[in-house]
Order: structure tokens, then sequence, then C-alpha cells
């Protein structure tokens, strides 16, 4: 008698709310900045989940891909908080859980530019950057002091993007004052972002051609 020999995939699957969710991301941030928080849940993400954020007043949400969330921080008034989770499956949903997070020293501070509205060409004037000895948020004592780097040695990368958060183009720039084209740009209303390759900074400009 011949015997047939079948072979089977196992799926794991979780069933009913979810007993834990870690929230990684940046603890320690600095004004008017882009962060990325995860939600990671100890079963396992899966792309059937919805989750669903809060975070501290006056933070903005600049996209949302599954179990990630971009969050800017706010340029002026800020506080301690929490960006927090709750996800949702057909077992029911979770409740919250979250990451405290707070202001940081050490931090880029803003920059300038003008003219605004601009036409051909926008200029970027750099604030002093100091840059904290600090690198990791454990590290957060009193005892850490701040360094003040030369502008001069940081690459800048400025991104601009449209009012529908497109990018429209990529520049790389250093020094504490330089000029950014505006070819080919229609008027309307536009964001400029400056990178450090650290903290992320934005500004609403205004192209209005002659």
């Amino acid at each position: 008698m011949d015997i047939s020999k079948t072979s089977s995939t196992i799926y794991n699957f979780w069933v009913g709310k979810f007993e834990a969710i870690v929230v990684t991301g940046q603890a320690a941030v600095c004004p008017n900045s882009i962060y990325t928080y995860n939600a990671n849940p100890i079963e396992g993400h899966s792309s059937t989940y919805s989750y669903s954020w809060t975070y501290p007043n006056g933070w903005y949400n600049n996209g949302q891909v599954q179990n990630s969330i971009n969050l800017q921080t706010p340029m002026y008034n800020m506080n301690y908080g929490a960006v927090r989770v709750s996800i949702t499956n057909c077992g029911g949903t979770s409740g919250y859980s979250g990451i405290t997070v707070y202001p940081r020293g050490g931090c880029r501070t803003y920059f300038s530019l003008y003219p605004n509205p601009a036409s051909d060409n926008l200029t970027i004037n750099m604030d002093p950057n100091p840059i904290s000895t600090m690198s990791t948020d454990s590290e957060l004592t009193s005892e850490s002091t701040n360094n003040v780097i030369d502008n001069k040695q940081i690459n800048f990368t400025i991104k601009i993007y449209n009012s529908q958060s497109m990018l429209l183009s990529t520049f790389t720039r250093s020094g504490s004052i330089f000029s950014i084209p505006l070819t080919n740009l229609r008027d309307g209303v536009y964001v400029i972002e400056v990178s450090d390759g650290i903290n992320n900074s934005r500004q609403q400009f205004i192209v209005k051609n002659n």
C-alpha cells in the first residue's frame, strides 16, 4: 500500500487585543524638526492592523505609513509630552503605549530666508550651530557641555517641496549664507527643508514671479 506524504505550512497570527506595544523613536527632540516613530507590537506587525497616534499639542503629522508616523515639532513653546499609539485588529483595540518626549539641549536653532516672496533666488541665513557633546538620551546630565561648530564644517541638505508635500528639488550647501535657485517654480506656496544630518528644520516661502 502506497502512503502519500504531504507537507503543510503553519501560519502564526494574533487573535485578541495586543498585550504589549513598543514605540521607538527620538525621545530628546529639537524645535521645528521632523522625527519618525514606529509602533512595534510584540506579536509582530501586519498590514491589516490600523494604528491611531496621539502626540503633544503643537506637533504636526507629516505623514503616516502603516506602523510609522513622521512628526514635526513646533518652533516655539516645546514641553514634555508623549507620542502614543493604539492598535486595532480583528480582536479589538488595544490601550495606548508610547514614549515620553522632551526638549533637548544643543539643538540647531533656526534659519532665516529672504526675500519672501521670492522670484529667481532664495537666500538662506543659517543661525550659529551649537552641537551638543551628548550622543544618546541616557547621557542627558547637567555635566554635558555644548560646543559651537562652524557652519563651514557642515554640509547642509536643502529640499524644496510643493504644497502637496511633493519633493521638487534637492541641493547641498555649506557656510552661513547661501543662495538657492528657484528655477521653473510657479507662483505659489512652497516649503523649504534644511538638514544638518541630525536635525531637520522647515519653513514656508512664497514664489511670486514678476
